[in-house]
């Protein structure tokens, strides 16, 4: 279904077009990472097919990855902190992580020989946002924000040699929500925001002759997020809010002209955008995760100027700290990492790729279907209704339930009974399979348990 829109800004109409997309042929995959304590800031990125989170939690710094065997998770530093936004994760030439984070003052930290190093970027207090990327040369490169009070802040640039780290300060006011990426020429450009919560948007890039500062927006922007088309341009998603609209947004520059583009329009009491974070595939089109809090969800737009499909991922309680950070793999799947409050605080992954190859399976011919499942998806109590035909067949069977990973989580005696129930309550949120373990009816059904 498309939805024009008209949004007034300064006396301006802006035509937006929100596509809420029928998933129906793409349908989301969502993992629980972590629950041991709340997460608090993520960064996802996905290597070789392989997503990697970056996180805090009450351990410190902790970096999980995804095997066939569920979730590998390594604390890499164990000095917990408090944190605006997530640690910045990055892959060097060598297929190494490389991670910026915050304790106190900006860090760095890499893998080596299969061990952990971390090292100081900068001795001030700084870091609370902070960008990581690594140049043509392999060289590790951050932008950070150096706070000096609710009013006070700058936005500071580190570059390390062979001799350590060096900083400059770029900016003397800014610094939040900061995003470090090298154009086609290999220079690095910064896009940040002026104010935490309402305020200009700048863009950045150094020169030979210094930082050269072009003024996206001059007020109303926050959160934002940057990317780089393979021309070097780029393209911003960020948070607006004048008093009157409260959307997610997008802006790039075409021939050194900026222009805007409403991707998810909220009102004061539907506040939509917040948390954002933007990945750009392959065929050029831009994916942006979002929080609306007020509706309870994260979201995730993709498309282009002028065009936006929209659709709801998970239901997520919370307010700024969701901490919602997108990926995209080879195929240009995206990859949506998240903490849910109203599941205190657990770190999730939603993505559109099937991690486990648990799939749905058909039953054996004549057996179809084999369960009425209700309701699906559920949050409590769970009723199974077998049909004729598998009743007849599975008397010497048992109904045997999978978590996402494939492990068994559930295993039920049938006993001729043509209807059961299953409590759900203990059970994590996340998709599970149920079927027949007989070896000729082997079929499996989806469930999806909400919380």
């Amino acid at each position: 279904m498309t939805v024009p829109i008209l949004i007034m800004r300064k006396g301006i109409w802006l035509l937006g077009l929100v596509v809420f997309l029928d998933m129906a042929g793409a349908e989301w995959h969502r993992y629980l990472v972590d629950n041991s304590s709340p997460a608090t800031g993520t960064c996802v990125q996905v290597s070789n097919g392989i997503p990697y989170i970056a996180y805090y939690n009450d351990a410190g710094l902790n970096l999980a990855r995804w095997n066939q065997t569920g979730w590998h998770i390594d604390t890499i530093d164990h000095r917990p902190s408090y944190h605006n936004r997530g640690p910045s994760l990055v892959f060097d030439r060598s297929g190494n992580p490389q991670i910026a984070f915050f304790c106190g003052t900006p860090w760095h930290a890499y893998l080596d020989s299969e061990a952990w190093f971390v090292e100081e970027i900068d001795t001030d207090s700084a870091g609370d946002y902070i960008s990581l990327a690594i140049d043509a040369r392999n060289r590790m490169q951050a932008a950070y924000n150096q706070g000096g009070g609710l009013a006070a802040s700058w936005l500071k640039y580190a570059w390390r040699d062979s001799l350590g780290w060096h900083r400059e300060v770029v900016d003397s006011s800014g610094g939040y929500d900061c995003v470090l990426r090298f154009d086609t020429a290999g220079v690095p450009c910064v896009g940040h925001c002026e104010s935490w919560s309402n305020g200009a948007l700048y863009y950045f890039r150094r020169t030979g002759n210094g930082w050269v500062k072009d003024t996206v927006l001059a007020d109303y922007a926050s959160q934002s997020s940057l990317v780089l088309d393979n021309q070097g341009d780029p393209h911003f998603s960020y948070y607006w809010t004048d008093g009157t609209n409260y959307d997610l947004r997008y802006c790039d520059r075409v021939g050194g002209a900026w222009r805007f583009d409403v991707v998810d329009h909220g009102l004061q009491l539907y506040k939509r955008g917040w948390d954002n974070c933007i990945a750009r595939a392959g065929d050029g089109s831009y994916h942006i995760s979002y929080h609306c809090h007020n509706e309870g969800q994260l979201r995730y737009a993709h498309g282009n100027y002028g065009g936006w499909q929209v659709t709801v991922v998970d239901s997520a309680v919370g307010l700024w700290d969701l901490f919602s950070s997108i990926a995209l793999d080879n195929l240009d799947r995206p990859y949506v990492a998240y903490c849910n409050s109203n599941q205190n605080d657990a770190l999730y992954l939603a993505s559109l790729a099937d991690l486990t190859g648990q799939e749905e399976k058909p039953a054996a011919d004549g057996v179809r279907p084999m369960l009425a499942i209700g309701p699906n998806p559920c949050m409590g109590v769970l009723s199974l209704r077998l049909a004729g035909n598998s009743r007849r067949l599975a008397r010497n069977a048992k109904l045997v339930m999978h978590d996402a990973t494939g492990r068994e989580v559930r295993r039920l005696d049938i006993e001729g009974a043509a209807e059961m129930h299953v409590d759900m309550r203990a059970l994590p949120a996340g998709v599970y399979f149920i079927g027949l373990d007989a070896a000729d009816l082997a079929a499996r059904q989806r469930i999806v348990k909400l919380k």
